[in-house]
């Protein structure tokens, strides 16, 4: 029994060793998995779209047909409106879309003391609502951003140490020296944990950084001009921000994600930018007065007509915004006085979201309308239309010159273009993240991005059937210099044209863009596009003048560099490609009282249309300042509470903190 015994106790001990080290093994396995799930680049997760790294170097044969293919796909989609059949890897040299928030704590300047009434909500009160609403708008982000992102980026103000103006909140600051070696406090939300061992946390940067880095557009960093912070020079500090991706998405505290998205919700190189609009709000002209809350809007809105002629134009929701880098620098050019870092420049009374965005949809026209009439038709590049060239302007508008003038009438054309499964076909077949969001959206594929044609779709097929009231017929002042051409007259300047038909009479411009897209067919710009065998001088944009009269647009340059016309349009087209998301207001609901601010809510709640929807509390200024502070408060424990509800899960940058 005592041997029998023994033996069981060795036997027993022997599974318990095997049964742990197999243990062992399985915790070592699952670590090592666990650790490689972790540490890929979440922010690229499930993106098989991404191309390989630039490291991995190719032969100068292959790097050559790899640019050839490229540009025949950009060739093809823009003439036939369809994917190739071996698209690039890589499109553009952008692969991701990068996001800037910009926040700032203004309980930590000295300026912001001097400028708080007794009588109002205290500056720690202010610090906590921005605090906590970023919070919320970052929850929101990570809950609801899918495909296709890069870096996030918080970017906030900054001051020199000594000019803290409460001392207790300098824990929740950045140190660092800035190139003049100065010591200096960043701004940060106490909760914000800048290193994760996981995650990628968001990379903090301040405004001096920013504005004062070399090449920057800041006239001079004497002084502490550029510690304000305003609306418009944050907007213009994140449009620069360096090492982030050409194109980025500009987000405030205020905004929520509230339904998937990935990056092409806001930008892709197929369609471009996306732009969120209210359809029934315009910008009054720059000779009426003003209405409450378009101050901010007047001075761009002036500078758009100066350069591109007066027209309409519609007013930008309140959401999240993508800014091109390249496109602020060739803006710069044209407007260095408006869009400098300078001790002048800065008001909150200018809207530069709205100055970006109606710059990128006028250019795209501008470009459309001079592939048309001189890329295309100045066939022999010596800057006027001839006769002949006049006659084939004329024959592409429908236009008989050998007969009294009749010219036709344009109907709304019909087009494919709108169709989801149009634009989810094309986005799989480019390797590019799928749109996620529901909202019906308008592509400057169709000429005008605010053009809404008929659909070509076979469901649809009854509606777009029914006979519609033609949209335009073009005067017979639109095209008179072509038909005094065809009589004998000199022939006239390919820049007059243009600016006749484009900026001073654009309602001529609309309508021949309108007839050219029907004569497209139901896909892509082919009525616009020059021949593929004639060349001009390469050239990046169209003239950058503050005035349009001023422009020059002949193809008499001397450049030595040559290129096919259609790959300069193309590439034009590319530059300024966008969409258009019309949006009711409900999205950005004002909410000035708390009965406002519930009605908003339960609206959001009850009609889950839209992607994204932001907070501002717009107060009712002949309010008593006391009566005003507790307004604000029980609207901002109101929304914070339904904020919470919604999104109760911290993230894991977030530190555990009794401040925010």
């Amino acid at each position: 029994m005592t041997q029998r015994a023994t033996s069981s106790i060795r036997s027993l001990r022997q599974l318990r060793t095997r049964t742990v080290l197999l243990a062992g093994a399985v915790v070592v396995a699952l670590v090592y998995f666990t650790n490689a799930y972790y540490h890929r680049n979440v922010m690229a997760e499930h993106a098989s779209w991404i191309p390989t790294t630039p490291g991995q170097a190719s032969s100068q044969a292959a790097e050559e047909a790899d640019v050839r293919r490229r540009s025949a796909c950009w060739e093809q989609w823009f003439s036939k409106g369809t994917v190739c059949v071996r698209p690039p890897k890589q499109w553009t040299e952008q692969v991701k879309l990068d996001l800037v928030w910009t926040w700032s704590n203004s309980s930590l300047t000295r300026q912001a003391h001097d400028r708080i009434d007794p009588a109002k909500t205290s500056s720690s009160h202010s610090h906590a609502e921005a605090s906590d609403f970023l919070r919320y708008s970052f929850r929101s982000a990570q809950q609801h951003m899918h495909y296709g992102f890069g870096r996030v980026t918080l970017l906030t103000p900054d001051l020199p140490k000594d000019k803290l103006a409460t001392q207790p909140l300098e824990a929740c600051t950045r140190s660092y020296q800035d190139a003049q070696g100065v010591s200096r406090s960043g701004q940060r939300p106490c909760w914000l944990a800048t290193e994760d061992r996981v995650f990628e946390a968001p990379q903090l940067l301040h405004n001096r950084q920013v504005g004062c880095a070399p090449g920057s557009s800041a006239s001079s960093c004497s002084g502490h001009w550029i510690d304000q912070d305003e609306p418009f020079s944050s907007a213009l500090l994140a449009a620069q921000a360096p090492g982030l991706s050409d194109v980025r998405l500009l987000v405030a505290p205020h905004h929520v994600f509230a339904r998937p998205v990935s990056a092409s919700d806001f930008w892709s190189p197929l369609y471009g930018a996306t732009y969120r609009f209210d359809p029934e709000a315009q910008v009054s002209s720059a000779a009426a007065s003003p209405t409450a809350g378009e101050e901010a809007l007047q001075k761009p809105n002036a500078l758009l007509d100066a350069r591109f002629g007066v027209r309409p134009r519609r007013k930008l929701l309140d959401l999240p915004v993508p800014v091109s880098a390249s496109i602020l620098t060739e803006m710069r050019q044209i407007w260095p006085g408006v869009l400098k870092l300078t001790p002048t420049s800065q008001s909150a009374k200018f809207d530069f979201g709205f100055l970006a965005a109606h710059y990128v949809f006028e250019r795209h026209r501008e470009a459309l309308l001079w592939s048309f009439v001189v890329a295309k038709h100045d066939r022999d590049a010596d800057g006027l239309l001839s006769a002949a060239e006049a006659e084939a302007v004329l024959k592409d508008l429908g236009i008989d010159a050998h007969k009294a003038y009749a010219a036709p009438q344009v109907e709304l054309p019909r087009r494919g273009t709108r169709s989801a499964a149009t634009v989810v076909s094309n986005l799989r077949r480019a390797q590019m993240p799928e749109r996620l969001g529901k909202e019906s959206m308008s592509s400057s594929m169709d000429g005008l991005a605010f053009l809404t044609p008929r659909s070509s779709d076979a469901q649809e097929g009854a509606a777009a059937d029914e006979v519609q009231p033609p949209v335009c017929r073009l005067d017979r002042e639109c095209v008179k210099p072509l038909l005094d051409a065809m009589s004998g007259s000199d022939p006239p300047r390919v820049s007059e044209v243009l600016r006749r038909v484009t900026f001073q009479a654009p309602m001529c411009g609309d309508c021949m863009l309108t007839h050219l897209v029907g004569q497209s067919g139901e896909q892509g710009l082919s009525a616009f596009l020059p021949a593929g065998e004639l060349e001009m001088p390469a050239i990046e944009v169209l003239p950058l003048t503050a005035r349009f009269e001023q422009a020059d647009y002949s193809l008499s340059g001397s450049g030595a560099a040559r290129t096919t016309r259609l790959h300069g349009v193309t590439q034009l087209l590319a530059r300024y490609a966008h969409t258009v998301v019309q949006q009711q207001s409900f999205v950005t609901p004002a909410m000035a009282t708390l009965s406002q601010a519930r009605l908003g809510l339960i609206t959001l709640e009850v009609l889950e249309s839209s992607s994204l929807f932001s907070f501002k509390q717009q107060l009712n200024a002949s309010e008593p300042l006391e009566l005003a502070a507790q307004t604000e408060w029980d609207w901002t424990a109101y929304v914070r509470a339904w904020l919470s509800l919604r999104f109760p899960f911290a993230m894991r940058f977030e530190s555990r903190t009794d401040e925010l």
